[in-house]
């Protein structure tokens, strides 16, 4: 053996090149193919320039076509990929704007009952009236609607008139829905219509979005919504009819003295000056009613107040422990929070602990079931029936969770109150 194949650098093995193999790898990845094209260009030159010491030119040339067939394919392939999201997501984002523009139609509806005494619109003018207490005509205008009628919904005759809280289960109840366009349209089943495609369950099937009673709103296949009217044409059971007038006195027409007795003659008595029917009792007992009704309608506020931010976070409850900040920026100022016969706190209302945080559906008689109510007060203060204070006449006033109020002593209280969720 000469001298020279025997000297030590012809002893060492040759190394593969780590460039090459890593130009491979970045190339296989596909989002990495461009550092790959550059790593397998490198190790090419490398290897040329020691080829005894380092191997792996095939790895760098993989790498190389690699990378090259990723960098003009790739796009291709993610796009092939993101396709059916794309597409989903387009379809699905009507039915979204759809679903909020039901949503705030609900809320006017609600809104409308606070200054209308507790009745929901009529059925011949019900968008004119809620049209001050929305975003504005495009909130009636469904995404879906290729009609370019002036409304996409429909309100349910049978509520119209109807006082909320008088329905037996309001969370099944249909209010509004997608349906036959037009303005002031009222109607029933007949008139849903189902303008909303959903194929995420693999078979294709249309929807409507509807709202319900208690405010809450969701996509419904014809199938699930058909069982929740009250018959064929969606009326739920009406109110009841109004007693006749009483029947007219035998005696009416008749002059005295002819079957009728005369009236006795009228007498002057001088007011009383003390007691329960003096003029100071009178203002006082009047003071009281106002400062009262006052309070039911700001307790009012407050609950519209929870129920809209459920709209906007889940359909979840404000957290117990922040609910007086959570619930401010849906009303006008701070003075709602304020019961007049307690001014010096910023909040006269306690939220029913139990509420914190759930979900509206946990919720099984929201109409049962106190929302807020009348407390010792305090920002963000929360509690149970224990802390409920009667001091409207042994009355408190008390929302519940469907939005409606009322005075309520403690034996009615504790009669309707509920701890189901």
């Amino acid at each position: 053996m000469s001298a020279h194949d025997s000297s030590p650098e012809h002893l060492v093995s040759p190394r593969v090149s780590g460039m090459a193999i890593g130009s491979l790898i970045l190339g296989l990845l596909g989002c990495t193919s461009p550092v790959g094209l550059v790593l397998g260009i490198v190790a090419i030159l490398q290897i040329n320039n020691d080829p005894d010491r380092i191997t792996g030119k095939g790895y760098a040339i993989a790498g190389i076509v690699v990378s090259g067939l990723m960098m003009l394919l790739g796009p291709a392939l993610y796009i092939a990929a993101a396709m059916p999201v794309l597409l989903r997501a387009r379809e699905q984002s009507p039915a979204a704007q759809c679903l909020d523009n039901v949503k705030n139609l609900a809320f006017a509806l609600s809104f409308y009952t606070l200054e209308n005494d507790g009745r929901l619109p009529p059925r011949a003018n019900w968008p004119d009236a809620v049209t001050t207490c929305t975003y504005g005509e495009d909130g009636y205008t469904c995404p879906a609607d290729r009609s370019r009628a002036r409304c996409s919904y429909v309100f349910s005759d049978a509520l119209a008139g109807v006082w909320p809280a008088a329905l037996t289960d309001p969370r099944s109840t249909p209010m509004l829905w997608d349906g036959t366009p037009g303005w002031n349209v009222s109607g029933g089943l007949s008139s849903v219509v189902y303008r909303h495609p959903d194929r995420s369950g693999g078979v294709p099937v249309d929807r409507a979005t509807v709202a319900f009673g208690d405010g809450h709103a969701k996509p419904m296949a014809e199938m699930d919504l058909r069982g929740m009217f009250g018959n064929s044409t969606g009326a739920v059971p009406p109110s009841p009819p109004a007693p006749p007038p009483p029947p007219a006195l035998p005696d009416a027409g008749l002059r005295p003295g002819e079957g009728a007795s005369p009236s006795p003659p009228a007498t002057y008595s001088p007011p009383s000056r003390g007691g329960a029917d003096s003029l100071p009792e009178r203002a006082e007992n009047a003071s009281r009613k106002a400062q009262k009704s006052a309070c039911l309608s700001n307790l009012k506020q407050v609950g519209l107040a929870c129920l809209m931010y459920t709209q906007d976070y889940d359909e979840r409850w404000a957290p117990a422990a922040r609910w007086c900040d959570g619930t401010r920026p849906y009303l006008r100022n701070d003075e709602v929070y304020v019961c007049p016969v307690l001014p010096g706190a910023r909040c006269g209302y306690t939220l029913n602990a139990r509420l914190g945080g759930i979900r509206l559906g946990e919720i099984a008689r929201p109409q049962e079931t106190p929302a807020a109510f009348d407390g010792m007060g305090g920002w963000n203060r929360s509690g149970g029936m224990g802390d409920v204070v009667y001091r409207h006449e042994n009355d408190a006033n008390v929302v519940f969770s469907d939005g409606h109020a009322r005075g309520l002593d403690r034996q009615g209280l504790e009669s309707v109150w509920t701890q189901n969720r």
